[in-house]
């Protein structure tokens, strides 16, 4: 009853606001799940499990005490002006002190005060206000000898529930580098208490330190909280501890394994780059029963020389070990679906990014000030999900959630109602979300930046005005939402299913007439969202366009073997008639070039051009497959091929040579913003769901190869994912704090080069929480186990 009421307030809400001049929402929102795993209230992590808690247990070899905050004699304050470089104010003011106000040891410690934002209002674009920096200034001081940077802070923020600090090092004139990333680390802040606070940074320069600070960025306040804030800071001080492993791929011989577990019936495998000896053991926890003793085995790839453990055969589910010379992993189940966890994660994860919805101990009721014009209507666009670390939102993030919450919440419908309802109930928030936010023509709102909390209130200098636009990218996304949202309302909900199934085909008539696609990007999300169309309206019209958009596509791909020192094909090139070869980069919103190709495939098994349409599928899939061979044993699939003169040379050489221009990256080629987990997920995709069709064991292996690098099996035996497994490190989700089931941008690369690169310090992108990597991962598990 519940279900179908929630179905029904939302079409009234939407109908009463169609026509009014001051659109809004109601932010209560009925829960129909009240109890047990499915309660909608955020999850707490097992703390002990992160990296957070291994770095405060850390053996301090040596300390040296730069400053206990007695005097200011080496203190500097500044106002720096947000870009690409460390710009400052000149002349700007900024309030610190001594303060015996609050002091951790000693007499005084530093007082830094400021407002939460300036006078200036907040343009479209802005993402915050000033960054208010107090330095502890060195004459080039040398502390190579130490290993991480500690001190203690004590916030007085009234009214906020969720605090983060900036450190920054500056050493000569390498650190921060020329992205203003390296050298750069978030601290979240428990408030009105004494925090620890470290800052590893063994992967940094710091024989000429110049500065250590600490710094507020003005990010605005919440409704119910203070506009000014205060940081009692003292104790500033160098560690020599023991530290991660942070580049390259080999292990340090530690045992890389999937912390969240093997399905009784995968295959199941752990890395390491010790050699200890000719066998290794299975044993059970906590009892350490000897379930198997087995012989390594020796991988040798492009990537260096591993052993690999290979225990496939243990298939009874239980909770293990593995022990192989004198290392012992920590305990990781075995059982008939692993990945079930990660999935309830995510969906908590989505639940403490609503925007415009008060999540209890997170956020309040917020952005009631984000608005947009739409002829004589002021339309407030707060509600949906916060689509990063930062507030931002996009209506294809949006979508593509949307999308895949009502496609799973349909499969589990007979298997798991309950969940069922809770997926659906979630898909729902980001369907009325996108409902409000449709324009005339197909135009919608447009990406906005979001950075910084806001009082509600229309009319003062902390309001975010959106832009709305006509992109097809954006419908693509919409139409395949919308025809899921059908699909999965028909029986509960056929009004709504209605009008969803009606928007759907609106957004459709719009791209046809204003886009004409010429690249594989155009062309692959055309594909898909027409066959997702086709699907449920058996549109005549539809079909015709999706065969045509399918045969440019397939002329855009390479078709045979390249004459390379490893030969490729199944690539597909920008467009039919250029040699740029097509790249999934990171922050793109297509998933794959393949995606409408498999759909094809299935919608028409009798069609004249089926062959031809899976043989592109068949060389997509080999070309990826062939890739992943090279990273073995981890099998994470490589970024791409590049040309030379398409991208940034300097990279693209430190890839791997196939003639005298061509070479391909493991990671890829990209500037300040980077991360690999998008493009090993979409990639994983790709193989996932061609796999539907080619049925292939080997491809299988592939795709949870891809899983099992996020969750652990990765150089650094860390888990990517808050909350999950084991090492997981904090992640760069300022305003809203760590969040159990969130997934950051990934491993990246450092500087030009091509190998795994996972520093400790936290920050924008590779550690940024980016909600279209969950979305990756849930169409991944769907496409792969549901």
């Amino acid at each position: 009853m519940k279900y179908s009421l929630y179905c029904f307030l939302l079409i009234v809400s939407y109908a009463l606001s169609a026509g009014c001049q001051f659109k809004t929402q109601s932010v209560s929102v009925e829960n129909p799940i009240e109890t047990g795993v499915y309660s909608m209230n955020p999850l707490s992590p097992d703390l002990s499990n992160s990296l957070q808690y291994r770095w405060q247990q850390k053996k301090v070899i040596k300390e040296t005490v730069v400053d206990r905050m007695e005097n200011l004699d080496n203190w500097r304050g500044r106002v720096f002006i947000p870009g690409e470089e460390l710009q400052f104010k000149e002349g700007a003011f900024i309030d610190f002190n001594l303060s015996d106000e609050q002091v951790y040891e000693g007499e005084y410690s530093l007082k830094l005060k400021s407002p939460t934002k300036t006078q200036t209002p907040m343009q479209t674009e802005q993402r915050m206000w000033d960054w208010m920096f107090v330095s502890r200034e060195f004459e080039n001081g040398d502390f190579s000898e130490y290993t991480r940077i500690t001190a203690k802070v004590y916030p007085d923020c009234p009214g906020h529930q969720k605090i983060h600090l900036f450190m920054i090092l500056q050493n000569d004139n390498n650190v921060p580098d020329k992205y203003l990333r390296e050298g750069l680390h978030t601290v979240m802040l428990e408030n009105r208490q004494w925090n620890d606070v470290v800052f590893e940074v063994p992967h940094l320069s710091r024989d000429q330190v110049k500065s250590i600070s600490f710094v507020y960025r003005q990010q605005g306040n919440a409704i119910d909280a203070s506009d000014t804030v205060v940081f009692y800071i003292d104790k500033l001080a160098w560690q020599r501890t023991e530290t991660e492993h942070y580049e390259g791929w080999n292990t340090n011989n530690d045992i890389s394994f999937s912390h969240s577990g093997y399905n009784s019936s995968a295959s199941k495998t752990a890395i390491t780059s010790a050699l200890q000896g000719e066998t290794f053991q299975v044993l059970t926890h906590p009892e350490g029963k000897l379930v198997l003793e087995k012989g390594i085995e020796e991988v040798n790839s492009a990537i260096g020389n591993f052993t690999q453990l290979d225990f496939s055969e243990v298939k009874k589910e239980g909770t293990y070990k593995l022990a192989y010379g004198n290392v012992v992993t920590r305990p990781f189940p075995i059982k008939d679906d692993v990945w079930m966890n990660t999935l309830l994660k995510t969906i908590n994860l989505y639940y403490c990014l609503r925007c415009g919805y008060e999540v209890q101990g997170v956020h309040g009721v917020c952005h009631s000030d984000w608005y947009t014009i739409s002829g004589q209507d002021t339309v407030i666009l707060n509600g949906g999900w916060h689509d990063a670390g930062d507030l931002s939102q996009n209506y294809a993030s949006t979508s593509e959630t949307t999308g895949t919450l009502f496609r799973l919440a349909r499969k589990f419908e007979d298997e798991n109602p309950e969940l069922s309802k809770r997926l659906l109930e979630e898909a729902l928030w980001g369907l009325k979300w996108m409902h409000r936010n449709r324009f005339k023509d197909g135009t919608k709102m447009n990406w906005t930046v979001i950075d910084h909390w806001s009082d509600g209130i229309i009319g003062n200098g902390d309001d975010k005005l959106a832009d709305t636009g006509f992109r097809v990218d954006h419908n693509c996304y919409a139409i395949v939402a919308e025809v899921e949202a059908m699909k999965a309302l028909i029986k509960h909900n056929p009004e709504l299913a209605k009008i969803c199934l009606e928007h759907a085909k609106e957004d459709w008539e719009v791209n046809e007439k204003e886009d004409t696609p010429s690249g594989v990007a155009s062309l692959a999300r055309k594909l898909w969202a027409g066959c997702a169309l086709f699907e449920v309206t058996k549109d005549e019209k539809v079909k015709q366009a999706i065969v045509v958009y399918a045969d440019e596509l397939m002329r855009c791909q390479q078709k045979e073997l390249k004459d390379w020192r490893i030969p490729l094909r199944g690539f597909f090139y920008t467009r039919s008639h250029s040699d740029e070869i097509f790249v999934q980069g990171h922050v793109v919103s297509v998933l794959s070039p393949i995606l409408g190709l498999v759909q094809l495939c299935k919608l028409f098994p009798n069609h004249e051009r089926y062959p031809e349409w899976f043989s592109s599928v068949k060389l997509y899939a080999e070309y990826l497959k062939t890739m992943a061979d090279l990273t073995a044993p981890y099998n994470m699939i490589p970024a791409s091929v590049y040309k030379l003169g398409t991208n940034d040379n300097n990279q693209i050489l430190q890839g791997i040579s196939l003639d005298n221009e061509h070479y391909l990256r493991m990671f890829p080629v990209w500037g300040s913003s980077r991360g690999n987990s998008p493009v090993v997920l979409s990639h994983a995709i790709s193989l996932a769901q061609a796999n539907q069709l080619l049925k292939e064991e080997e491809i299988e292996k592939v795709c949870q190869a891809q899983l099992e690098w996020n969750v652990g099996k990765n150089p650094f035996n860390q888990s990517l994912m808050y909350g999950e497994g084991y090492d997981y490190s904090p992640q760069f989700s300022a305003h809203c704090g760590d969040i159990v089931g969130g997934l950051p941008v990934g491993i990246q690369s450092n500087g030009d080069n091509d190998l795994p690169y996972w520093q400790p310090a936290v920050l924008y992108n590779y550690k940024e929480l980016w909600i279209h990597v969950s979305n990756r991962w849930l169409y991944l598990l769907e496409s792969m186990y549901y």
